[in-house]
């Protein structure tokens, strides 16, 4: 029966190649008198298919990355969605001033951790392709002294964050793409 397979040959030099042999025997008066074989280099097609494969492999990767990084932030977003909630009821309480200062950066820093997570979520969709610029406006000044605020908030040497603002700078700017 003719048969065919894969094998590893090797060059005069000693280095080895794939090759697919096709051999068929010949027979004479029903009698098999040999076998004939023609050895084809399928180095090419090995290398294709090993390069399709590792093109697949990035594929599933990059969509589970993106999968993932959607769903964690869509996860996240449900117990900060109870913080921000509870933030508000919490406004709507009788608070001194001290307290309301703290309630004020805990509703900065709940709005930064969003943001983070919009930014989380705006990554996977580069990477999709599915990008959509949008105007943001801000105001500067309030962007910095929130900054400054938050951090002297956190820092725990005796550090101090200042800032200086150009009188020039316009009141209002904007960024694209939910702030980046």
């Amino acid at each position: 029966e003719p048969t065919r397979g894969e094998y590893v040959a090797r060059r005069f030099n000693g280095q080895t190649f794939p090759v697919m042999v096709y051999s068929k025997p010949i027979y004479k008066n029903t009698k098999c008198i040999g076998v004939r074989s023609v050895a084809v280099d399928i180095t090419e097609q090995k290398t294709n298919e090993k390069l399709r494969t590792e093109v697949a492999v990035t594929r599933q990767s990059a969509e589970f990355k993106q999968s993932f990084l959607a769903n964690m932030s869509h996860e996240i977003r449900t117990p900060l969605t109870g913080i921000i909630g509870i933030t508000e009821e919490l406004s709507h309480t009788q608070l001194d001033a001290t307290q309301k200062d703290y309630l004020n950066t805990l509703r900065q820093s709940t709005e930064n951790l969003r943001e983070i997570i919009n930014q989380i979520l705006d990554y996977s969709k580069i990477e999709a392709g599915k990008v959509m610029l949008k105007p943001k406006v801000f105001h500067v000044k309030v962007l910095f002294k929130n900054a400054v605020k938050l951090y002297n908030s956190i820092i725990e040497k005796p550090v101090e964050l200042s800032t200086q603002i150009d009188d020039s700078l316009p009141p209002l700017s904007m960024l694209t793409f939910n702030g980046y």
